[in-house]
């Protein structure tokens, strides 16, 4: 999903050649835009100015994603999302064959920090029970929300009409985060770089995106400033393995 003026048509570019090297079988890659834009070959694009009933005054954009729900919305009935702002290290086959095998219509990463859902990556199979998400935000429904996005909402939703048994979790290897391995990286170097070692994908949350972590100018001001107490050491936290796999 490449909406607003976040991110740079590099990010779509880069997923798209990640999946080419990580997938090995059939697939058809999607992207849904808010404005005209140019897609990389092999991409298609999915308009998404209509979709105001998703936006909401006050809210992140990233509440377009309910629209996943809405089966009128897409063209497929059983789909993974995939967020631009993940790298993509392995193989994608054993985490397909994981969400093959689950009964739940939804599969989602556990959030990270607080007890939530983190939608940066969701294997999604249409039923009516995932559509009365879409529904209820559409028709107006509202929550106290930690964060004014789509996940909280997701959450909430879920536990108020009981519906936890169309929920799955992906294991934590499938998804880490790179944000809270980096802190991990401060106080104890071998356990964050064998925990992003091992995992599938890496999500990028939070102010520092991948981009930053690559340009120089940027990793020392959002960075190294930011962390001068650790001696600079998050500052080259994976790096290395960044410039390799994001291309």
């Amino acid at each position: 999903m490449l909406v607003g003026d976040a991110y740079s048509g590099i990010y779509l570019e880069r997923m798209a050649s990640m999946l080419e090297r990580n997938l090995n079988v059939p697939y058809r890659l999607h992207c849904i835009t808010d404005s005209p834009r140019t897609m990389p070959k092999g991409v298609t694009e999915i308009d998404g100015r209509g979709w105001s009933d998703v936006r909401r005054a006050g809210m992140k954009p990233t509440t377009m994603k309910l629209r996943l729900f809405d089966p009128k919305s897409l063209p497929f009935k059983d789909f993974l999302y995939l967020d631009l702002t993940l790298v993509i290290q392995k193989n994608l086959q054993s985490l397909l064959e994981f969400c093959d095998s689950r009964p739940e219509n939804l599969i989602i990463v556990r959030d990270w920090n607080y007890d939530g859902y983190n939608s940066c990556v969701m294997r999604v199979r249409h039923s009516p029970e995932l559509e009365s998400i879409y529904r209820a935000f559409a028709d107006g429904k509202t929550f106290d929300q930690r964060n004014l996005g789509d996940q909280d909402f997701i959450h909430n939703w879920i536990q108020e009409q009981n519906l936890e048994s169309e929920v799955g979790f992906f294991e934590p290897d499938h998804v880490a985060s790179y944000r809270n391995l980096q802190h991990l990286n401060w106080t104890d170097p071998k356990s964050a770089e064998a925990a992003i070692g091992r995992a599938t994908i890496v999500k990028f949350y939070g102010r520092v995106k991948m981009h930053d972590v690559l340009n120089p100018l940027t990793n020392f001001s959002k960075i190294r400033m930011r962390y001068l107490r650790t001696g600079g050491k998050d500052a080259r936290f994976w790096v290395k393995e960044l410039r390799s796999l994001w291309r």
